[in-house]
């Protein structure tokens, strides 16, 4: 008995080195033509694109000269074009690598993809890049070599990733197991917003309402709603996913915070074990940990003072299309940053919305002076350290009382009113903020100020109003705090308005971010697109955008006309709200715009990766392209 149980054990061993030996046998292919659960595992790396956060994927090719199918070690190629000079001697070109073989034409020798492995679905889904042109006779092919050859737990799909295979989708239906993006984006349970690290308390919260106990700034919050102003936290996990240019994106990637989305997080057991404990949170592209600790650190609160420039010599209103951004002291960053936009629109490129000046600080120092607010804020600044947060709330308060009930300078009034009437085709105006403490190097603000609607037949929508409530957004409770946590010359903080014509009614607004935020130092601009005057960075109800990359075409005529969908928006039934050759214009105009301003700021370690932050909107009829804001995408 003793012996028989000494021989078990032995065997046992045996078993388990041997297992142990083929798990490292397996890392050591470069690669194999049958792919199981342990060769997957052994091969599989990180998408070249991180579009859906933790994904692991394998290559695949085909080779049509030889007929043969290869799943590819990941550890030893990262490229389809590396694995195909090594070891299927092609010595082709990358380019004409790319041309060849991501066309359906005959000079074609390998079918490309990836098999990849999506959790939140639970399965394997083929996917080709959004370039392949590969016809549906082909695809069908490739898929069942794949299919044939897997030995794989659980069922495999096949993505589809790009307009051009959605418009394929019934025909593709009928023959493959398919999944569009919107199905996947949907399941996804994780979502990487600001990959940072950070101690602090845990709490969690429904949603941030008044009456609730305040929220400390050494704490790291746990959200089921979105909150409309974050506070000065020093961590963020919400329930609610979002859109890169979210206000808690932006702000998030301005403080250097971690900040992820989980669904359901409000009842993930994790967090509810850690809650009210001292935790590390670690957010990163693909997920996230979070572990107790037994002290906080310090996060240093010593940071370099901000200046802000501010110069008051302006006092009339101006045109933006006398503006550039050396007027930013002047009339503001947003204001300025426009006027270089007037000066790039044209009949060939984009417009910019009409009837457009600004409305220098002067006015804005001259109403402070007079509503008695200035005083308030020298008090405010020299003291706020002292004061509890109440103490400071009640004081901002005040502030904006007085500039609200203070009369505006009836000349100033009268000034606009005349500029507003000279024209007659619009009778809706936008009066929007314009700081030397947003849209700058470093600095965001995204939602921190206000903007309000004018309408000349609408005296319950005058100018005046608009001015006092666009003036005093200056120091609204979140915009004084973020300037606070930034250490900025709050002194020298100052408010000009930037007026322009409306749009009440149109067909297209979103958000261009230009560079590709899933892929390192590569090319590609992440467009998030929505239906009508439905906001992509606040939208109600939870309403997903259209959310895609397109590409420069001008600068790489491997991605020309390709667009790598994320997910679709919810109003459209399965489509992109815009064209395919709307897509290819707005992308000409993005280049165009990056060209411009990546040579004014410079400062910046690869082309690729300098980004702007643009708005844009396409008319109701015409659906003419209109750029209304650029700023810097700081992350």
């Amino acid at each position: 008995m003793k012996r028989a149980y000494l021989i078990a054990l032995m065997c046992l061993f045996f078993l388990s080195a041997c297992n142990g030996r083929a798990a490292d046998d397996y890392r050591k292919l470069r690669y194999t033509h049958e792919l199981s659960e342990t060769t997957f595992a052994a091969f599989a790396g990180k998408p070249l694109s991180e579009k859906y956060g933790n994904v692991r994927a394998v290559k695949v090719m085909y080779d049509l000269s030889r007929q043969k199918l290869y799943f590819i070690n990941s550890a030893f190629f990262k490229y389809h074009h590396e694995f195909a000079a090594e070891s299927l001697n092609d010595w082709s070109s990358l380019l004409e690598f790319n041309d060849a073989n991501y066309s359906d034409g005959h000079r074609r020798r390998f079918f490309l993809g990836n098999l990849n492995y999506y959790p939140a679905i639970g399965r394997y889904l083929l996917e080709l890049s959004a370039s392949d042109e590969m016809g549906v006779e082909n695809i069908c092919r490739f898929y069942e070599l794949v299919r044939e050859s897997s030995k794989l737990d659980h069922e495999i799909g096949f993505l589809l990733n790009s307009n051009r295979l959605m418009n394929l989708k019934k025909e593709l239906s009928e023959k493959l197991p398919v999944t569009d993006p919107a199905e996947l984006y949907k399941n996804l349970r994780f979502q990487s917003i600001a990959a940072y690290s950070a101690m602090g308390i845990l709490r969690i919260e429904p949603d941030i309402s008044e009456g609730m106990r305040p929220v400390e700034a050494n704490e790291i919050l746990v959200l089921g709603v979105t909150p409309i102003e974050l506070p000065a936290v020093r961590g963020l996990i919400v329930s609610e996913f979002q859109t890169p240019l979210s206000h808690v994106s932006i702000l998030g990637q301005n403080r250097k915070i971690p900040i992820c989305a989980l669904r359901n997080a409000l009842h993930d057991s994790t967090l509810l074990r850690l809650e009210g404990k001292k935790v590390r949170l670690t957010v990163r592209d693909t997920n996230f940990m979070i572990s107790e600790v037994s002290e906080l650190d310090d996060p240093g609160q010593n940071k370099p003072v901000i200046s802000l420039e501010k110069d008051l010599s302006l006092r009339e209103l101006i045109d933006c299309s006398e503006l550039d951004m050396k007027d930013s002291d002047k009339v503001g960053n947003k204001a300025a940053n426009f006027g270089e936009l007037c000066k790039l629109s044209g009949p060939k490129h984009f417009k910019t919305p009409e009837v457009s000046f600004a409305i220098p600080f002067w006015f804005y120092e001259e109403h402070m002076r007079r509503c008695g607010a200035d005083s308030l804020i020298e008090q405010l600044i020299a003291s706020h350290n002292r004061h509890t947060a109440a103490q400071t709330a009640e004081t901002l308060k005040e502030i904006r009382k007085r500039i609200r009930k203070t009369a505006v300078d009836p000349a100033l009034i009268r000034t606009i009113d005349r500029k507003l009437r000279a024209q007659t085709e619009f009778r809706t105006f936008r009066f929007r903020s314009s700081t030397n403490a947003e849209d700058a190097e470093g600095f965001s603000g995204a939602g921190l100020y206000t903007s309000k609607t004018v309408d000349l037949d609408d005296p319950e929508r005058g100018i005046e109003e608009a001015l006092q409530k666009v003036w005093a957004s200056l120091w609204y409770d979140a915009a004084f705090t973020e300037r606070v946590i930034f250490n900025m010359d709050q002194q020298n903080v100052s408010m000009g308005v930037l007026v322009h014509r409306s749009f009440p009614d149109e067909a297209v607004n979103g958000v261009a971010i230009t560079k590709n935020l899933y892929r390192n130092d590569y090319p590609g601009y992440v467009i998030n697109a929505q239906l009508g005057d439905v906001s992509v960075v606040s939208p109600e109800n939870d309403i997903v955008c259209d959310q895609f990359v397109c590409y420069p075409a001008q600068t790489d005529e491997f991605y020309n006309n390709t667009v790598d969908v994320i997910t679709y928006s919810d109003l459209n039934g399965g489509q992109l709200v815009m064209t395919p050759e709307e897509i290819k214009y707005l992308s000409l105009e993005l280049e165009r715009l990056k060209r411009y301003f990546a040579r004014k700021y410079r400062n910046y370690s690869s082309f690729n990766e300098f980004a702007l932050d643009i708005e844009f909107k396409l008319g109701k009829g015409d659906r003419q392209l209109y750029i209304k804001q650029v700023r810097l995408y700081n992350n």
